[in-house]
Protein backbone atom coordinates (compact mmCIF):
# COMPACT_ATOMS: atom_id res chain seq x y z
CA UNK A 1 0.00 0.00 0.00
CA UNK A 2 1.00 3.60 -0.67
CA UNK A 3 0.27 7.12 0.37
CA UNK A 4 0.35 10.17 -0.20
CA UNK A 5 -0.83 13.38 2.24
CA UNK A 6 -1.46 16.85 0.84
CA UNK A 7 -1.42 19.76 3.51
CA UNK A 8 -4.06 22.54 2.62
CA UNK A 9 -3.03 26.02 4.09
CA UNK A 10 -4.76 29.54 4.53
CA UNK A 11 -2.03 31.94 6.41
CA UNK A 12 0.07 29.45 7.24
CA UNK A 13 -2.69 27.41 9.23
CA UNK A 14 -3.76 24.26 8.29
CA UNK A 15 -7.40 24.53 6.29
CA UNK A 16 -9.74 22.14 7.96
CA UNK A 17 -12.65 20.71 5.92
CA UNK A 18 -10.66 21.39 2.56
CA UNK A 19 -12.05 19.02 -0.44
CA UNK A 20 -8.37 17.83 -2.13
CA UNK A 21 -8.97 15.62 -5.04
CA UNK A 22 -6.16 12.80 -5.74
CA UNK A 23 -5.70 11.08 -9.43
CA UNK A 24 -2.84 9.13 -10.07
CA UNK A 25 -1.90 10.86 -13.54
CA UNK A 26 1.10 8.02 -14.63
CA UNK A 27 2.27 4.72 -13.73
CA UNK A 28 0.88 1.17 -13.82
CA UNK A 29 -2.18 2.62 -10.68
CA UNK A 30 -2.85 5.24 -13.54
CA UNK A 31 -6.43 6.48 -13.44
CA UNK A 32 -7.26 6.08 -9.88
CA UNK A 33 -8.72 9.15 -7.97
CA UNK A 34 -10.21 10.54 -4.68
CA UNK A 35 -11.57 13.32 -2.90
CA UNK A 36 -10.56 13.33 0.46
CA UNK A 37 -11.80 16.44 3.35
CA UNK A 38 -8.63 17.75 4.93
CA UNK A 39 -8.53 17.24 8.45
CA UNK A 40 -7.84 20.00 11.73
CA UNK A 41 -4.43 20.43 10.82
CA UNK A 42 -5.45 20.30 6.71
CA UNK A 43 -4.37 16.97 6.31
CA UNK A 44 -5.68 15.05 3.70
CA UNK A 45 -4.07 11.40 3.01
CA UNK A 46 -4.82 9.35 -0.15
CA UNK A 47 -4.24 5.31 0.27
CA UNK A 48 -3.35 3.50 -3.11
CA UNK A 49 -3.18 -0.50 -2.92
CA UNK A 50 -1.40 -0.73 -6.49
CA UNK A 51 -2.06 -3.20 -8.51
CA UNK A 52 0.97 -3.95 -10.05
CA UNK A 53 4.69 -3.51 -9.54
CA UNK A 54 6.27 0.18 -11.12
CA UNK A 55 6.45 3.76 -9.71
CA UNK A 56 2.95 6.07 -9.63
CA UNK A 57 2.57 9.49 -10.03
CA UNK A 58 -0.15 11.01 -7.80
CA UNK A 59 -1.16 14.64 -7.96
CA UNK A 60 -3.11 16.59 -5.70
CA UNK A 61 -5.00 19.62 -6.01
CA UNK A 62 -8.05 22.25 -3.89
CA UNK A 63 -9.45 25.61 -4.56
CA UNK A 64 -9.31 27.52 -1.41
CA UNK A 65 -11.85 29.64 -0.06
CA UNK A 66 -11.33 32.53 -2.49
CA UNK A 67 -11.77 30.12 -5.64
CA UNK A 68 -7.85 29.77 -6.55
CA UNK A 69 -6.85 26.16 -8.06
CA UNK A 70 -3.60 24.75 -5.97
CA UNK A 71 -2.24 21.86 -7.75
Amino acid sequence: MQSATATATRAATGLAGASVAFAVVAGPDSGQQQTIATNAAGQATFQLTGAAAGTDTVRASFTDPAGRAHV
